[in-house]
Order: C-alpha cells, then structure tokens, then sequence
C-alpha cells in the first residue's frame, strides 16, 4: 500500500489484534504524505473505531440493508 499499489485493500482478522490501530497509523502516514484515503467498514462498531470520518460500506453506496 505504501508504494504507489492502486486498487481494493481489504484488512481482515480476529478481534482485538490491532486492525484499528494499523488503519488509524497508516491513514495518518498516508494523508502525511499527501495521499487521499477513503475509509469504508461492514459494521457501524467498526467505523466508530476507526475515524468520524469513516462510514459503513452500505451507507456510502447507499445500498438497501
């Protein structure tokens, strides 16, 4: 992700390993840098973790849940 790869990064794994941190630290790194960074989670919990800025992938879209 940090050398220029463009497309869909998906980040998955077990509760309580470190996602949000990773996305929090490598958000900041990215916009730092002068990257644009579009945040999308499944899950309202997940996107009250992460950012104010960030919304559920249904939301954004604006798909019928």
């Amino acid at each position: 992700m940090i050398n220029k790869t463009k497309g869909l990064h998906v980040l998955k794994g077990t509760p309580k390993i470190g996602k949000a941190f990773f996305v929090k630290y490598l958000t900041h790194y990215l916009q730092i840098q002068g990257e644009n960074v579009f945040l999308t989670a499944t899950t309202k919990v997940a996107t009250l973790q992460l950012s104010q800025h960030v919304c559920t992938i249904h939301t954004q879209f604006r798909i019928i849940v």
